[in-house]
């Protein structure tokens, strides 16, 4: 009976394990590109649905300046309809001071029905709200430029103009794309960027390492394929956050609130 439980008990204590794992994971990802002569680094930060990590954000805001980036991107989810506005403005106010931050709504920014008011708090928080346009930026000597897109909440002619534009740019240098959905690889491949960060799928939610790359996520359903980690087509290489959200309805098992950081490097 004792080597019965034990083979009952021991994955159960496993998947218990993953269950309630609360902390916040950092996720390194290198990218290289003959566009940069001297590497640098970006944080992504990706659905915070509100969620807190300790007092004032401190957790998450030291955990960001530990990782020492050149460039902080968000890609939207920080704000939620339904709950205050203060994690948010705290985690952006706080981490707006590291580095050159970037912004773009999600879509419960725009479910809110107050975007106006959000884009104007993130642009007193420090950040670069991007919606449709571009920001060049000379990091480590590099060219770089940073676009971004709302979220497609704003509307399919809104958001479809918003990329017409970016993907009309002439893009001299490095070039970066701030969209929420992780799903819209079929747009996203034909805009010509180099790199494309995204988020909004939560990691599918539960996960089994080398087995589930997620349960389900938002707009893709069951079984989802883009949930977190890098994706390439053609030249182009796709960064999804697993996001940040701790607070929500839907357990995440084997999938922690992680930050992602990623390496540029030259070829």
């Amino acid at each position: 009976m004792p080597a019965a439980l034990a083979v009952i008990g021991t994955p159960l204590v496993l998947f218990m394990a993953g269950v309630f794992v609360k902390g916040l994971a950092v996720r390194e990802y290198r990218i290289e590109s003959p566009k940069v002569r001297e590497p640098f680094r970006l944080v992504l930060l990706s659905d915070l649905h509100s969620a807190r990590f300790g007092e004032n954000q401190l957790e998450l805001i030291e955990a960001v300046r530990d990782a020492e980036p050149d460039l902080i991107m968000i890609t939207g989810d920080f704000f939620v309809e339904h709950l205050p506005n203060d994690a948010a403005i705290e985690a952006i106010k706080g981490v707006g001071v590291i580095a050159p931050c970037y912004f773009v709504a999600g879509n419960h920014e725009y479910r809110g029905h107050d975007i106006v008011n959000i884009k104007r708090l993130v642009r007193i928080c420090g950040a670069e709200v991007l919606e449709g346009d571009c920001r060049e930026a000379l990091v480590k000597g590099n060219k770089v430029f940073v676009c971004g897109t709302d979220d497609a909440w704003i509307g399919n002619d809104a958001f479809n103009k918003q990329l017409d534009v970016l993907g009309s740019l002439e893009k001299d240098g490095y070039s970066i794309l701030l969209s929420h959905r992780s799903e819209l690889v079929e747009v996203y491949r034909k805009l010509g960027f180099d790199l494309v960060l995204s988020g909004h799928a939560h990691g599918g939610h539960w996960r089994i390492p080398g087995l589930v790359n997620g349960l389900y996520a938002p707009d893709q359903g069951w079984f989802p394929k883009y949930t977190g980690g890098v994706y390439t087509y053609e030249n182009t290489a796709h960064v999804i956050s697993r996001g940040l959200v701790n607070n929500n309805s839907i357990p995440r098992i084997y999938n922690p609130p992680e930050i992602v950081v990623v390496d540029i490097t030259p070829a």
